[in-house]
């Protein structure tokens, strides 16, 4: 257990910094909500988008109400070709699963809500530090498509996967199997060998329940479990 020690606090113990940085912040939830959108407008007042819907001449968020309209996911199409590095789909848990564009500046947003909950997590559960962990952010990998990265540790940027590539249970070569009976298959062999697996967080809740209806009886002693469903509102 000594190296997954060494091995989860280097990952985690850099993550301090963005912790502290959101407990500041939940202070004056209003007054951050507002910089936040501010700053997102101020970046994209240039682009077709922000030209459309006049960022420049917002400073407000009363101004942000007059100037731009209630807008969902088809009103977005024209815009999305530029600039996406990959699509992340939703859980679809709601409607019908959608495929959301994944920008340097989403993933650097990414960053910081994951950042802040894995350090509060550990931080209440020291017990994850001396284990392994299955990390499922994206669904397997189809041939021609764009959609999520080929590697689940690609998400937490170069530093600290080279720390989760050593804990993750479940090799990133997994999820490039084409057939999905084979992939699951190959997913519970890794996640039932693994006698210190502690932590699994999965992209849907819907993708874990399938995997556990395969296990006849559940024969491990059961981990911490968390389930992350992304949802865009």
């Amino acid at each position: 257990m000594l190296k997954e020690l060494i091995y989860n606090g280097a990952w985690i113990l850099p993550n301090y910094f963005a912790y502290q940085s959101f407990n500041k912040s939940v202070k004056n939830v209003k007054e951050t909500q507002e910089k936040v959108l501010l700053g997102i407008l101020k970046n994209n007042k240039d682009t077709p988008y922000g030209k459309h819907y006049n960022f420049s001449k917002i400073n407000n968020v009363t101004g942000f109400q007059r100037y731009v309209r209630i807008s969902d996911i088809e009103d977005y199409k024209d815009y999305i070709n530029n600039n996406v590095k990959m699509f992340v789909p939703t859980s679809g848990s709601t409607s019908k699963s959608k495929n959301i564009p994944y920008t340097n500046n989403l993933k650097k947003q990414f960053h910081k809500g994951l950042f802040v909950w894995m350090f509060d997590t550990y931080l209440n559960n020291k017990s994850l530090f001396f284990g392994k962990i299955y990390f499922s952010i994206s669904p397997e990998v189809k041939k021609n498509q764009k959609v999520g990265f080929e590697d689940d540790s690609d998400y937490f940027g170069m530093f600290r996967r080279y720390f989760l590539n050593k804990l993750f249970v479940v090799p990133k070569e997994v999820k490039l199997i084409q057939d999905t009976e084979t992939f699951q298959y190959v997913t519970l062999l890794f996640l039932l060998k693994e006698k210190n697996l502690r932590f699994i967080s999965v992209w849907s809740p819907s993708f874990l329940t399938i995997l556990l209806k395969k296990i006849p009886e559940l024969k491990i002693r059961r981990p911490m479990i968390s389930i992350r469903s992304a949802q865009l509102v």
